[in-house]
């Protein structure tokens, strides 16, 4: 025998009372067992009954954990993941390469920016406004 959680022996190989009550308890609170299938379950198993508030308080526990666990494991995708936004990638001629969102083809620019750059020509425009204004009337009575 080994000493068990709350100074309770528990023979070697089998688990300590307090664990097997648990397990009990979360298996009431898994098949959703109404309070005397709960009680016959535990007294079968040599267990006094759930006290009152004792599921309740069991079931708050694990949605708390089910909750922390939720959040490190969101917590560690961020951390892994990086950049959000995965990149369209393809392999061609072995080295890889990014191609646009949508697409399966890598499409190369015609001409580099340092050409486009050589070919452009800025024009300014005279005026306060680009399009012109309309003095648009309303027909009909003025009111």
């Amino acid at each position: 025998f080994r000493g068990g959680p709350g100074g309770v022996a528990a023979p070697e190989g089998r688990p300590p009372p307090a664990l097997v009550r648990s397990q009990l308890l979360c298996q009431i609170l898994a098949k959703s067992l109404g309070a005397f299938e709960a009680a016959d379950l535990m007294t079968r198993h040599g267990f006094e009954p759930p006290r009152e508030g004792e599921l309740t308080a069991l079931e708050a526990e694990l949605r708390a954990k089910r909750t922390e666990r939720a959040r490190a494991l969101r917590a560690q995708a961020r951390s892994t993941e990086g950049d959000h936004r995965k990149k369209a990638q393809r392999y061609l001629e072995g080295k890889l390469v990014d191609v646009a969102k949508g697409t399966k083809f890598l499409v190369e620019p015609k001409e580099t920016a340092e050409q486009r750059a050589k070919t452009s020509v800025s024009i300014s425009i005279v005026g306060s406004r680009s399009k012109p204004i309309h003095d648009a009337k309303k027909k009909g009575p003025v009111s």
